[in-house]
This record gives structure tokens, sequence and C-alpha cells, in this order.
């Protein structure tokens, strides 16, 4: 199936400058960090702006994650830490990681982050997952595959398995079982239209929301998109 015609109907949500990361939450609400603040934008599963939530613990964010039970996880790229919040969004504790910690994301109660001055992929007060250069810019986990933003690619991975399956893209999420991947430099309004040419920003980063309905965070904005 072409990118453009995945997508039935979206939904833009306008957000201040400085949102650089998102995830998803357990009953399809879409987490966005902002490193003003900072701050965690939530966003509601018809793309209502729930509300802010202040995170005054982290000094320079790298990455939010959302597990299961609705626990996020904000890295602190200044301080070496991953700092660990209630689905409320009260504090609960912190775990110091070697380095500077980038994205995050939870596999079942276990966190990965990426490490931004070591590079690879670690667990977090574990061994190492994933070792390569550059550090990811994105990274996605379901269950224990791993999939990593590498500049003009994505690796496919698992501690488990390898070696790792490269993807020549460089926007990609987990759909299901499946890899959704994004051509390079399409345009969001391609992507809902078709349109060959369109001044829309790209896609910087898409997550899946829920079966069937992803967000993907652009320059200018976020959109929910239903699948067909």
């Amino acid at each position: 199936m072409s990118a453009s015609a995945a997508f039935a109907a979206a939904w833009s949500v306008l957000l201040p400058a400085g949102v650089f990361d998102l995830a998803s939450g357990p009953d399809g609400s879409i987490w966005t960090l902002r490193a003003a603040g900072p701050q965690v934008c939530v966003i509601s599963a018809d793309g209502t702006i729930e509300g802010w939530m202040d995170i005054p613990e982290v000094s320079v964010p790298g990455g939010i994650a959302i597990a299961a039970d609705g626990t996020v996880a904000v890295s602190d790229r200044l301080e070496g830490e991953i700092l660990v919040y209630g689905p409320e969004g009260a504090f609960r504790y912190a775990i110091s990681t070697p380095g500077s910690p980038g994205a995050v994301a939870w596999s079942g109660t276990d966190i990965w982050y990426c490490s931004l001055d070591r590079g690879g992929v670690f667990e977090a007060g574990g061994a190492q997952v994933l070792s390569s250069q550059p550090a990811p810019a994105w990274l996605q986990v379901r269950g224990r595959r791993g999939l990593a933003g590498m500049g003009d690619f994505c690796l496919l991975f698992s501690p488990t398995e390898s070696p790792s399956d490269t993807i020549r893209v460089s926007v990609a999420t987990f759909a299901g079982d499946s890899v959704l991947a994004l051509p390079d430099g399409l345009p969001a309004e391609r992507l809902l239209t078709g349109a060959d040419e369109s001044p829309s920003p790209g896609i910087l980063e898409i997550v899946e929301a829920s079966p069937g309905r992803f967000a993907a965070l652009t320059s200018s904005g976020l959109l929910i998109l239903s699948g067909p």
C-alpha cells in the first residue's frame, strides 16, 4: 500500500514552538514533549489538548515514553537521568544513566534509551541493547523489538536476535506487528491526499496511537491520522 493511500482522515493540532518528541498512551492519547518549561502536553484521542504537565525535575529533556499502565518516563540530557512519573503526573523516582540520554521507550517494565554521547541504545540500569553510531534520533519499542531512527535510515532490532534490519527511510513506526515506513521527504498534505507537490511540512516523527490510528509530528504541529 502506498503511503498516500494509507490514511483516510486527520485532525490537526496546533502546538507551540519547541515540541520535539511524542509518545502514545495506553488509552490512545498522545503525549508531546516541549523543551520550554519543560512541559508535557497531553492530547486526547480526538485531538483535543487536555492539558499541560510541568516537569520541573527535568533540566534539559531528551525524550518521552508512556508505559502500558500510563507511567511516564522523561530523559534528562544534562543531568544524565531518566525521570519516572505516575499517570497523574506525580514524580516517582530517577534512574541514573551513563552519559547523556536522548529518546526513551518502554519495553514492558524496562526502559530503553538512546545515548547521545556514547551512541547506541541501552537498557536503563542494565546491559547494552544495541550499539550503533551515530546515536539514534528517536526510538520506539514493541515488545522486545526496537525501531531506531538513524538520520537517513532506520534500524529494526532485537537484543535477542541479530543482525539488525536496515530500513532505507528516515521516518517509520510500528503498526501492529508490522512496520509502517514513510518515503523520505513526504509532505504532510501528500500523506493525506496523494498530491505530488505541497508546501506542507514533512513528517518528523510518527507513532501508532491505537490500531489503525497514528500521530505524526511536523514542524508546524501534530496530525492525528486514521487508517483505512
